[in-house]
């Protein structure tokens, strides 16, 4: 299979160290496309209560319940002390936002992670492009990621947003949704 990528989209996954990149119209549309991809209907998706209004909204558009988690007084990320005593048999996905560049403690989101590893953890990166924990770039630890390329982000096509990830198959469906 022929990958159909631009190179404006080769370019942004060889920045973000990703196999694939897809750009997309917003980036509301690259979670509500990845949550189709996905095929997460009905189900609970834990987010943090601090983000931009597009994450909830995406949630709900595609079917899904969002699960708001409280902010951590140290980082205002969301709280991952909390996020294990809010899944449920109905959690599919976890969203883990970097709050403006601030990166996620990627430590306590892979002990979540491997104790609930059929949870598919998505990066919201909207203000973090390239966030690193300990060394670590934030969104190369989970299944996918989505970034904002707006006129209020660090990098801007004035519109915009990208979805990477190290998934072909995942890479593919959302080629098909697009």
């Amino acid at each position: 299979k022929k990958n159909i990528d631009t190179l404006l989209e080769k370019k942004f996954s060889k920045l973000m160290k990703q196999k694939f990149a897809i750009f997309l119209p917003y980036g509301r549309t690259s979670l509500l496309f990845l949550l189709q991809a996905l095929n997460i209907k009905n189900k609970e998706i834990i987010c943090p209560a601090y983000t931009c209004v597009v994450v909830s909204h995406a949630i709900v558009k595609s079917g899904n319940i969002p699960i708001f988690v409280d902010s951590s007084e140290k980082d205002f990320n969301m709280n991952w002390d909390k996020v294990e005593g809010l899944i449920t048999n109905k959690t599919a996905a976890i969203i883990s936002t970097s709050i403006f560049g601030y990166p996620v403690n990627l430590d306590k989101q892979h002990h979540v992670s491997t104790k609930f590893s059929h949870i598919v953890i998505i990066q919201d990166c909207a203000h973090s492009f390239s966030a690193k924990w300990n060394g670590n770039e934030v969104q190369q630890f989970c299944k996918a990621a989505f970034f904002g390329s707006n006129i209020s982000k660090i990098i801007t096509t004035v519109f915009g947003g990208f979805i990477t990830t190290d998934d072909y198959n995942l890479y593919q469906e959302i080629i098909k949704i697009r």
